[in-house]
């Protein structure tokens, strides 16, 4: 299992990168994005609950931690990420949230004394270049003060997940860790969403059927799965090599875009997939002694 952490952590960062797909198809039937994103923590929390309702023991002492990975971390993250980009644009919204391995990077090693080896900060700097090169970021593109603060909120509540998850983990399995985040993000949801405005969105579609595959499609695949492969690489991998790892969610994005979506591809998009997939690359081999 351990030797397996890594192929986890970038298995995960794979499936994030098909939020997308979902989000456009939500998008399409009325949901807005803070919608979307209320509806992939619910179902993913509903999903959990099923497939986990026995591992779902926990020490009373302990709550706290569950309620602020899935406040803090979670739920924070989908609600500032959301205003980042009504502020700004979703690449600068994307550039700002993956500053996020550099706080987990800094933050690892100031509470649990990891390295800060020059392998491991060419590979951030190397893949931090690459996002911002797929983002599609220019001269012409702003940002206000308040999309500014909103997107680095949002990347230090997505850091926020492997510096809490690392500390659960001494004490629990990672599908009970990542099962109580969404638990308590959900709960969050509930309270700032339009639930009726989304239940009247889900009855008048034109299927009810393919509206609740595409609503647990979400939560499985850009939630369940790649949070319980994160968090169980998470286990074995440290926290700030597994921020930087998991950068191959916004290759994927670019890549399916490409493929699916007809975005464009040119040269400074090809540089930067492939300076985020030899940092990768590299990260993914341990160092020879």
């Amino acid at each position: 299992m351990k030797k397996l952490s890594s192929l986890f952590i970038i298995t995960a960062g794979i499936f994030w990168g098909c939020i997308g797909i979902f989000a456009n198809e939500l998008t399409a039937m009325g949901f807005n994005s803070l919608e979307s994103s209320a509806i992939r923590l619910i179902s993913c929390a509903f999903i959990f609950i099923i497939i986990n309702f026995k591992k779902l023991k926990i020490r009373l002492k302990d709550m706290w931690q569950f309620v602020l990975i899935g406040i803090a971390s979670i739920l924070t993250m989908s609600i500032t990420y959301f205003e980042s980009i009504k502020h700004s644009s979703l690449s600068l919204a994307s550039i700002l949230l993956y500053t996020a391995p550099m706080m987990v990077t800094l933050m690892s090693a100031l509470f649990y004394k990891e390295k800060m080896t020059k392998r491991k900060i060419i590979c951030l700097m190397a893949a931090f270049a690459g996002i911002v090169m797929i983002s599609g970021l220019d001269s012409r593109v702003n940002i206000s003060t308040v999309g500014l603060i909103y997107g680095l909120l949002s990347a230090f509540s997505y850091a926020l997940y492997s510096i809490i998850g690392k500390l659960i983990l001494k004490k629990y399995e990672p599908i009970t860790v990542s099962s109580y985040a969404f638990i308590f993000a959900a709960i969050g949801a509930l309270f700032i969403c339009d639930i009726p405005h989304m239940a009247e969105i889900s009855v008048n579609t034109t299927s009810l059927w393919y509206t609740l595959i595409i609503m647990l499609g979400t939560g499985v695949v850009s939630a369940a799965i790649p949070y319980t492969l994160y968090t169980l690489g998470l286990k074995y991998v440290p926290a700030g090599k597994a921020s930087i790892l998991a950068c191959v969610e916004p290759l994927t994005a670019t890549i399916i875009g490409i493929c699916f979506y007809g975005d464009r591809f040119g040269m400074v998009s090809a540089v930067g997939i492939v300076l985020i997939m030899t940092a990768v690359g590299v990260l993914s081999f341990p160092v020879s002694k």
